[in-house]
């Protein structure tokens, strides 16, 4: 989960997201218009689905933690926080750095889903000397600003487009998926 501070770099999901966080981030910026919700009648504290949500830059720094650790052999690290955060936890989470209400949709749960994911980072903390630091609240942070930057881009994008079917504008645009 995440982006760069920056909001310069980040993920852009085409078509509609497969995790949360696209998704959520998504109803922020007011690309869509709700979340679904997978079932809220879980056997976790709220009733949603509770995940392990790791930073990227958190993952990044993993990764290199483990390259510096590297010797003849095969060593397998689980990387993440070792605590969970709700889909109410993380819709909570997105109001509060956004500023904006993210209005969801409670339906049938996917088949395939469990109620808790997390992962045990207990050996990359040990042997890496490595820690997931970034909160989800900082998380969410970034990749609200990557996702702003990205609906800035398309209105920009559609305003030039308009601009020159219009003639306003005798340049000619060219313009590639994203």
């Amino acid at each position: 989960v995440g982006a760069h501070a920056s909001g310069s770099l980040g993920e852009n999901p085409r078509g509609i997201p497969n995790t949360l966080v696209p998704f959520v981030m998504q109803v922020a910026v007011g690309r869509r218009d709700q979340l679904q919700i997978f079932g809220a009648d879980w056997d976790t504290p709220d009733g949603t689905g509770v995940r392990d949500y790791i930073h990227v830059l958190d993952l990044a720094d993993g990764h290199l933690a483990a390259l510096d650790h590297l010797n003849e052999g095969c060593e397998v690290y689980n990387l993440g926080t070792g605590s969970g955060s709700s889909v109410f936890d993380v819709i909570k989470s997105t109001e509060q750095v956004s500023g904006r209400s993210i209005p969801y949709e409670v339906v049938d749960r996917r088949p395939g889903d469990i109620a808790t994911s997390l992962a045990d980072p207990s050996k990359a903390n040990r042997d890496l000397e490595w820690r997931a630091d970034r909160s989800l609240e900082v998380m969410l942070a970034d990749d609200r600003a990557n996702y702003t930057k990205l609906a800035h881009l398309g209105q920009a994008m559609a305003d030039a487009i308009r601009n020159v079917s219009k003639g306003h504008n005798r340049h000619r645009v060219i313009v590639q998926g994203v």
